[in-house]
């Protein structure tokens, strides 16, 4: 199935890659997720773990965006926690353009 009309790293992301839907085929988005993923609390689909708590919404159900997760989560390499204490960016700049953009 990977590889006929996505990328990997697309599967199970909310979005219809193919045709028929195979990036998102139930069979596989309910199974075990692919490295460097965490399932959304849907059980079905999936957000990279380096995008966690970004202002961007991966989960249909915000669960990338939980606060209480997004207060306990470690920031990966090379980006800093937001004055919020919530969120992550590249820098505070960074922090305060993206909220901006989520707020819109």
């Amino acid at each position: 199935m990977t590889g006929q009309c996505y990328h990997t790293t697309d599967k199970c992301d909310k979005l219809q890659w193919c045709k028929y839907g195979l990036a998102d085929y139930i069979a596989v988005c309910q199974g075990p997720v692919d490295e460097g993923f965490q399932k959304c609390k849907d059980g079905y689909h999936w957000y990279p773990i380096k995008q966690a708590c970004n202002y961007h919404n991966w989960c249909t159900d915000k669960t990338d965006e939980d606060p209480d997760m997004c207060k306990a989560f470690l920031c990966p390499e090379g980006t800093v926690k937001c004055n919020d204490g919530r969120h992550c960016g590249v820098n505070q700049s960074r922090c305060d353009y993206a909220k901006e953009m989520a707020n819109k």
